[in-house]
């Protein structure tokens, strides 16, 4: 059963679906074999999948990159485009890959193609529009633990458009 945590923020936009190989690495970084600085939070892959927008990527990475999570953190940017960005910031401890998309076009196509490149225990999605809130990362996964029966942990979205902001909750 899903369990809940805190918010993320989202920006307006989203990207078509789709479905279908492993992504190729198009930086040099190298995949990362993770293991956890602290063994009782799991490591965890964030998956931002993108395509031409490289400013909200940039605050999606910070916000991944920023969070006060103890466990070990990297992200993988699947991007789902030609001529993508290599420059993106990344810190030692916390890698940034960026893979290309080599499954179908589309938000789901890149996130799965994120998800078979990443070797960590948990995989985090968080579309490039969006900035998740300080303390999200630690609130999910500490909900996984309380509930080790879960699949899957789930939050609600704050969506900001146009200077108006609304809180939408799973379920709701």
């Amino acid at each position: 059963r899903p369990v809940t945590g805190v918010p993320s923020r989202r920006s307006p936009g989203r990207s078509p679906g789709g479905t279908g190989t492993k992504g190729r690495a198009i930086n040099a970084e190298p995949a990362v074999e993770l293991r956890s600085t602290d063994p009782a939070w799991p490591s965890v892959t964030a998956v931002i999948p993108t395509r031409n927008r490289p400013e909200l990527l940039r605050q999606a990475i910070d916000a991944v990159l920023g969070q006060d999570y103890p466990g070990a953190l990297a992200v993988i940017v699947v991007v789902d485009q030609p001529d993508p960005d290599t420059a993106l910031p990344s810190f030692p401890d916390r890698p940034v890959r960026v893979i290309e998309n080599s499954r179908s076009p589309g938000l789901a196509g890149a996130r799965n193609t994120g998800t078979l490149a990443a070797s960590s225990d948990l995989i985090a999605f968080c579309d490039d529009d969006d900035v998740w809130l300080a303390g999200k990362l630690v609130a999910q996964v500490a909900a996984l633990r309380r509930h080790p029966d879960a699949a899957i942990s789930t939050t609600a979205i704050e969506v900001d458009f146009e200077g108006r902001r609304s809180v939408r909750r799973v379920g709701s």
